[in-house]
C-alpha cells in the first residue's frame, strides 16, 4: 500500500508538474506575443508619422518657393535666379505603413483614412496648378511668373500643410478642425517664418468675393 501510494503521488505531482509547465509557457508565449505585437505596432505608428513628416518637408519647401517667385513675379535666368516645381512624391510608403496598421489593435481613425487618401489627390492638384506657372519670355530674356496660379498653389498646400502638422503632433488624436483659411494660413506662414501678410489679404478677399457671389 506505502508503494502504491507513493506511485500515486508521484504520478500527481509529475501531472501536475507538466500542466504548470504546459500552463507557464503558453503564459510566456503569449506575453511574448503581445510584447512583439506592441512593438511592431509602435515602430509602424512611429514610421507612419515619420513618413507624413518627410512628405511635408518636400511640400514645405516648395511652398516657400512659389511664395517666393510670386513677390518677385519676374525671374531673370542670366542672373543667376532660378524656379521651382513640385517634387515627384511617392506616397506608396505612407499608404503601406498605413494599411499595415489596420492588422493590429491600432486601427488608424476615420479622421486619419481621409487625411491619407486626400493628400494624393491634394499633391496632383497642386501639380497641375504648377503647368505653365512660369514662362520664358524670349523677347525679354525672362521667366514671366503667373501670380494667379501662384495663389492657387498657396491656399491649396496651406490647407494640407496646416493638417499635416496637426497629423504629425496630435498622431493618435488627430482631427480635423472648423479652421478657416485666414487661420490656417496664418499659422503656417508664421511657423515659416514667411512675411505673408499682402498674400494671405489678396486670397482671403478673393474668398470672400466668391462667397458674396453664391
Amino acid at each position: 500500500m506505502i508503494f502504491i501510494n507513493t506511485a500515486i503521488d508521484e504520478g500527481f505531482w509529475s501531472i501536475f508538474g507538466a500542466v504548470v509547465g504546459a500552463f507557464l509557457g503558453a503564459l510566456f508565449g503569449f506575453f511574448t506575443l503581445l510584447f512583439n505585437e506592441r512593438r511592431t505596432t509602435s515602430k509602424l505608428s512611429d514610421s507612419l508619422y515619420k513618413e507624413a513628416e518627410f512628405i511635408s518637408s518636400y511640400m514645405k519647401d516648395f511652398f516657400i518657393s512659389v511664395v517666393s517667385e510670386y513677390k518677385r513675379s519676374k525671374i531673370f535666368h542670366e542672373k543667376g535666379e532660378s524656379f521651382s516645381g513640385p517634387s515627384n512624391i511617392d506616397f506608396n510608403t505612407i499608404n503601406t505603413i498605413f494599411m499595415e496598421l489596420y492588422k493590429t489593435n491600432k486601427i488608424p481613425s476615420v479622421e486619419h483614412r481621409k487625411f491619407i487618401h486626400n493628400i494624393k489627390y491634394q499633391w496632383e492638384m497642386v501639380n497641375a496648378y504648377d503647368i505653365d506657372r512660369v514662362k520664358l519670355i524670349k523677347t525679354n530674356a525672362f521667366y514671366l511668373v503667373d501670380r494667379a496660379k501662384c495663389l492657387d498653389i498657396i491656399y491649396s498646400l496651406v490647407t494640407v500643410l496646416y493638417y499635416f502638422d496637426l497629423f504629425c503632433t496630435n498622431k493618435e488624436s488627430f482631427k480635423f478642425d472648423e479652421s478657416d483659411f485666414l487661420l490656417q494660413a496664418n499659422y503656417i506662414f508664421n511657423k515659416l517664418e514667411i512675411d505673408g501678410d499682402k498674400i494671405i489679404n489678396v486670397i482671403n478677399k478673393q474668398l470672400t468675393g466668391m462667397k458674396g457671389l453664391s
